[in-house]
């Protein structure tokens, strides 16, 4: 893969993690949390949002090497559920924090499809402009998917009931490293609901 190829596949990427980060802070804060904010955290610059495992050093050995499904995470944003406003309940306050990542990923992903309707209609953009914007639609419909998983730390715990929530937490990191390894060891993990998500909205946006 030369530098070309890689930057068409690492690019979306970071911008769609620093999105999905910037989603949790914009949440929070409207909820009268400013914790983020007060960390910068409230931006899109994705250089405030890089986790260096996450982020860098684990999607680009993936990149390089092929080998594994195209994953990765950035840095949490802070969320202090204490500072929500009066009438936020903790479990309410998280659970829209934490759903709004994933939904900006979903957001993404229209958006995405409806550029490459656009590209093809209007622009007469080149192929490397469709297949950049055709691997983003995928990577935000993944990026939902695997938040949206039951599994903390990510998003999709805060589904469950809180005495869930609670029992589950001492194994987090337990959980999360068997999740990666689930995924790591069967190749078409997400393969078919992140092709049937894809399909829906590339009906949708026609």
């Amino acid at each position: 893969m030369d530098f070309k190829e890689v930057l068409i596949f690492y690019i979306p990427l970071v911008v769609s993690l620093a999105v999905h980060e910037w989603a949790h802070a914009w949440s929070a804060h409207k909820l009268g949390d400013d914790t983020a904010a007060e960390q910068g955290r409230l931006t899109l610059n994705p250089i405030v949002h890089l986790d260096l495992v996450g982020t860098v050093l684990l999607p680009l050995s993936l990149l390089m090497s092929g080998s594994g499904p195209f994953l990765g995470w950035a840095k949490p944003v802070p969320v202090n559920p204490h500072r929500f406003r009066r009438g936020v309940s903790i479990f309410a306050g998280m659970l829209l924090t934490s759903i709004a990542g994933p939904l900006s990923n979903l957001v993404l992903a229209f958006l995405c499809s409806l550029g490459i309707v656009l590209a093809k209609r209007y622009t007469g953009a080149s192929e490397m402009v469709i297949k950049g914007l055709g691997f983003a639609l995928s990577l935000n419909v993944l990026l939902m998917i695997f938040n949206l998983l039951p599994v903390p730390p990510l998003d999709g715990h805060r589904l469950l009931p809180p005495r869930v929530q609670e029992a589950l937490q001492p194994y987090s990191m337990l959980l999360f490293i068997g999740l990666l390894a689930l995924i790591w060891t069967s190749g078409d993990f997400f393969r078919v609901p992140v092709q049937a998500v894809v399909a829906a909205i590339q009906f949708l946006t026609g």
